[in-house]
């Protein structure tokens, strides 16, 4: 007995040093973060995300952090002419000219017309971009890149303003036009990612390619567009990032080792080759879709985040950086509704030399910090490793992709084996069961309509026996 005491003292103890490494900023947020954006011209964080507040304040969406205090734009989104708006969320922001721009699917900023999904901060008030008119029926914008002084958008859209863009456009300040030669990126998919490597526009997303084959990657060389057929391979592949570290193109998302693909959820691109990024992601304990989510370069590092609990052979849960050799874990847990209810962290950025981490977590640890966290630990790394080779992980047998995650209104579970009969059964946090699906098919799409917000819980069971667990987030 005085022995199970020892062992729990220290178990406390050792989570509480864990959590001495991380910061909460006041109060933090009461929803999660999509969006982390450095601006060193106003010094400041920008903030986007599906929240409404920050530190008890209204902010709606959108928000600063000047290193002590959170501070709202304006009315931020969704105080609309209409009345309040429904879509929210900020997937972009950057920093073009004298403003800084935002991109996502909210409805409307600052009660003015012509801000759907796309608006631009001067400072001190909201304000449209001159021609850049968004759909209002279905049209997001997923990314903004700025490169040669001009701003490049990407998403779901087919017209912005008066002119046709396919998914793609860019600005010049005075001028909208289009990329490339104006293809049709948004039939039967999107461009949500965008990247300047050597030259050459990369888009990431999921499209079609002339000939009809699905691709997540393509290149615009400045004559023609090269879709990458077999690379990110994979029935549910997903390209979530990329960035150029060390002359290379690093992709990240959801995919797997094999086929076309050298690692799993991470690898790098140098004109010719396709490589692994020192032995990639495997699975544990708490997922079975391991992804990195977002990349952030800084310091000669390559940061990572995302819904992982060891890169190449490290332990990192959620968070790992990569020096071109070697990968380092760091002491971070982010857990949604207490400690050991692992949800991974989503966006990183540097803020005054600064790393600040967001997502969907409540806690880092056994601390509370709500959505958003500050790294205070120093040059502190858990874990370092050699790199390591690839492996394939027996376990991504019978994977389930589930998006989106979040989810309001409809969440669709893809299967990547054959079809065959199995049971799709969701559960609450309580682990009471609230619907079972018997399907046939590789995907199934339900209404959470009328689920309240939060999280749940999903087991296949095929063959007699559960075949795959996990949990997915409800928000409306």
């Amino acid at each position: 007995m005085k022995i199970a005491r020892i062992v729990l003292v220290l178990m406390l103890v050792s989570r509480c040093c864990l959590a001495q490494h991380w910061q909460s900023m006041g109060s933090g947020l009461d929803w999660y973060t999509t969006k982390l954006y450095e601006d060193t011209v106003s010094d400041q964080l920008f903030v986007g995300g599906a929240f409404g507040f920050a530190n008890s304040q209204i902010v709606r969406s959108t928000a600063t952090w000047n290193g002590f205090a959170w501070g709202p734009l304006g009315v931020g989104t969704n105080v609309c002419p209409w009345g309040s708006g429904g879509g929210y969320n900020v997937w972009a922001i950057v920093r073009y000219g004298g403003y800084i721009y935002f991109g996502g699917n909210f409805d409307c900023v600052a009660n003015l017309d012509n801000t759907k999904s796309f608006a631009r901060w001067s400072g001190s008030a909201w304000d449209s971009v001159p021609g850049g008119k968004i759909p209002s029926s279905g049209g997001v914008v997923d990314d903004l890149i700025v490169n040669n002084n001009e701003l490049y958008v990407c998403g779901t859209f087919n017209t912005i303003g008066s002119l046709s863009a396919n998914g793609i456009a860019k600005w010049d300040g005075t001028i909208w036009s289009t990329v490339g030669n104006n293809y049709n990126f948004v039939n039967q998919g999107h461009v949500g990612k965008m990247a300047f490597y050597h030259g050459n526009l990369y888009v990431g997303g999921t499209f079609l390619d002339p000939q009809g084959n699905v691709c997540r990657l393509a290149k615009w060389d400045g004559n023609s567009w090269q879709f990458f057929t077999s690379t990110p391979s994979g029935g549910l592949a997903q390209v979530s990032d990329l960035k150029v570290y060390n002359d290379e193109l690093y992709v990240s998302g959801e995919f797997y080792y094999g086929g076309g693909n050298p690692g799993t959820a991470i690898m790098r691109w140098n004109d010719t080759t396709w490589r692994d990024v020192g032995g990639s992601v495997q699975m544990g304990v708490f997922n079975q879709y391991p992804t990195v989510r977002q990349m952030c370069v800084y310091d000669g590092k390559l940061y990572c985040v995302g819904n992982f609990e060891r890169i190449g052979g490290v332990d990192a849960l959620g968070l790992a950086s990569w020096d071109g050799n070697q990968w380092c874990g760091y002491d971070s847990h982010f857990d949604y509704s207490g400690p050991n209810d692992f949800v991974g962290a989503t966006n990183i950025a540097f803020f005054r030399d600064t790393m600040y981490v967001g997502g969907g977590f409540q806690y880092m640890d056994t601390m509370q910090v709500n959505y958003i966290a500050r790294w205070v630990g120093g040059n502190f790394v858990d874990t370092c490793g050699t790199a390591v080779g690839v492996f394939e992980n027996l376990m991504f047998i019978n994977r389930v992709l589930v998006y989106p995650n979040p989810a309001s209104e409809i969440i669709t579970f893809g299967f990547s084996d054959s079809p065959q009969s199995r049971s799709l059964i969701i559960y609450d946090q309580l682990g009471r069961e609230i619907l079972r699906e018997e399907t046939n098919e590789n995907m199934i799409s339900l209404s959470v309509e009328s689920f309240a917000e939060g999280m749940y819980f999903y087991k296949v069971i095929q063959d007699g026996s559960s075949s795959a667990t996990g949990k997915f987030i409800v928000t409306h």
